[in-house]
């Protein structure tokens, strides 16, 4: 994948609270991704923040699958504790259908 455009990824990860670190020192930078729940998931060395860009585009895909960042969709609930899609990000959009979520589980 190239043209990913580093502030935008890290933006749109903070935007779906997905959880990042970057430590850039002499020679290497180490990335990692996670959530605020569950601690760092996954982590890695690469040479470049256009490298950091990727590998974070991939690894919130592949932890986060039902995040804003991966499907563009924001959640959100009624009154009487019923999900609600909408479409906020076109372009991240990847899937017709929002997950399958039930928030009375999270109250």
């Amino acid at each position: 994948m190239s043209g990913l455009n580093f502030e935008s990824v890290c933006r749109d990860l903070v935007y779906s609270e997905i959880g990042f670190t970057i430590y850039h020192r002499p020679m290497v930078i180490r990335v990692q991704i996670g959530d605020f729940m569950e601690g760092f998931k996954d982590s890695t060395l690469v040479d470049s923040f256009q490298e950091a860009a990727e590998w974070l585009d991939a690894k919130a895909r592949e932890h986060f699958p039902d995040s804003w960042y991966v499907t563009g969709r924001a959640y959100s609930t009624d009154e009487n504790g019923v999900a609600t899609a909408t479409l906020v990000n076109p372009e991240r959009a990847r899937t017709a259908e929002p997950p399958n979520v039930n928030f009375r589980e999270f109250t």
